[in-house]
């Protein structure tokens, strides 16, 4: 009996007009992915999944009172702009050795550029046959040293069938973050996957939320930082605002608790009053009604004012052959209590996946809910950085 398996395309559903499968065919492709599942072939997370932080160098504390940088970036698995991938109706699907090397060179010099304190990286091969199976990880740690990292993976399988021309074998794909700061209590939480026959869904991606604690030096309750990935090419089917409404309650439940937070990630929609239409075919990519990012802004905080979100200047998505951003689509929100500083997109000349970072100066002013904020940058003395300056030290 031969099986056609659908295409995977990133973690979108099959096209709407593919005809109704027969049941012969459901059949056989639920005893597929049973057996793939059962053999260890795909991955099966649960739902909640502590996440091994490793430590290996000398961190510094995160201090109230003194500036912090927060980067957040898709790095697209180091693919470079110079490749067109199948999911963006292309013929690449595996990533050749020189341009994975040129993309690791560019992603590890500008977060040496860029020096932030915690790093929320999205689309990290671990051990993928399209990037020559290296560990991206360890290879940026490599060129641009943290002592802090935990990673989780949100698509991993020992042999992904499809494109059929040239399957993609073997893909493990992480979020991680990486910190100058001390991590704890890292922990995988699973968003919602997408409404699909069974055997896609066990070779497609199990998006996440990764999660870890960062204490902060004489406050009770630590930082929690969070970094995640939401759905590509959902189309309307409402997986979006599923795991859209997962960050909403991890954010109110923090609120809840008086806890101050960071959340990051490319979350693929666009800000609340942006017009699909205006990006021509990619209007379908953004289908869903109303617009699933309404539930979160204006609730929470993002780094970047709402009424700015769709400001040209900060716009972080470039569309394949584009040499401009033309969308936001990556988002930074933070607690109450948390001073924004600055905020916004860092553009390269020459970008190197596609999507710009996001880069935000942050500072601890006060536990969250405990009253009206106060100056969030502490004076510096002459000559001396405001960064190396603790609570107590204004005059």
């Amino acid at each position: 009996m031969t099986v056609i398996l659908p295409s995977v395309q990133n973690d979108g559903p099959a096209p709407s007009a593919a005809p109704a499968a027969p049941l012969s065919l459901l059949r056989a492709g639920g005893v597929l992915s049973r057996l793939a599942e059962l053999t260890g072939l795909v991955h099966r997370p649960v739902d909640h999944e502590p996440i091994p932080v490793v430590t290996r160098g000398p961190v510094a504390p995160l201090r109230p009172g003194v500036p912090f940088t927060v980067l957040c970036w898709n790095i697209q698995f180091a693919g470079t702009r110079r490749l067109k991938f199948f999911y963006d109706g292309g013929d690449a699907v595996h990533v050749p050795a020189v341009d994975r090397e040129l993309g690791l060179a560019g992603i590890s010099e500008e977060l040496r550029a860029a020096d932030a304190d915690i790093v929320l990286l999205q689309e990290v091969d671990r051990d993928s046959d399209r990037t020559g199976r290296v560990d991206e990880l360890g290879a940026l740690l490599e060129r641009a040293p943290y002592p802090a990292f935990a990673s989780a993976p949100c698509h991993r399988s020992r042999f992904v069938p499809v494109p059929t021309r040239a399957p993609l074998g073997r893909v493990d794909m992480h979020v991680a973050m990486l910190a100058k700061v001390p991590l704890e209590s890292a922990i995988r939480i699973q968003l919602p996957l997408l409404r699909e026959p069974r055997w896609r869904r066990a070779f497609n991606l199990k998006r996440c939320l990764l999660w870890a604690q960062v204490p902060i030096d004489g406050w009770e309750r630590p930082l929690h930082v969070a970094v995640t990935h939401l759905a590509a090419f959902s189309r309307g089917d409402g997986t979006l605002g599923r795991q859209v409404a997962v960050l909403s309650q991890w954010m109110e439940d923090r609120e809840r608790a008086g806890d101050p937070f960071v959340l990051g990630g490319d979350l693929n929609l666009l800000p609340p009053g942006d017009d699909p239409l205006r990006l021509g075919a990619d209007a379908i990519e953004y289908g869903d009604r109303p617009n699933p990012i309404e539930v979160l802004i204006p609730r929470f905080r993002t780094v970047i004012p709402p009424s700015e979100l769709r400001d040209s200047d900060n716009a972080t998505y470039l569309p394949w052959g584009a040499v401009v951003a033309d969308r936001m689509l990556d988002y930074l929100f933070v607690s109450d209590g948390i001073e924004v500083v600055e905020a916004g997109p860092v553009s390269r000349r020459e970008p190197v996946s596609d999507h710009h970072p996001l880069r935000a100066t942050l500072c601890l002013v006060r536990p969250p809910g405990t009253g009206a904020a106060r100056s969030p940058v502490l004076a510096s003395a002459p000559g001396e950085p405001a960064s190396r300056r603790g609570p107590g030290e204004v005059p």
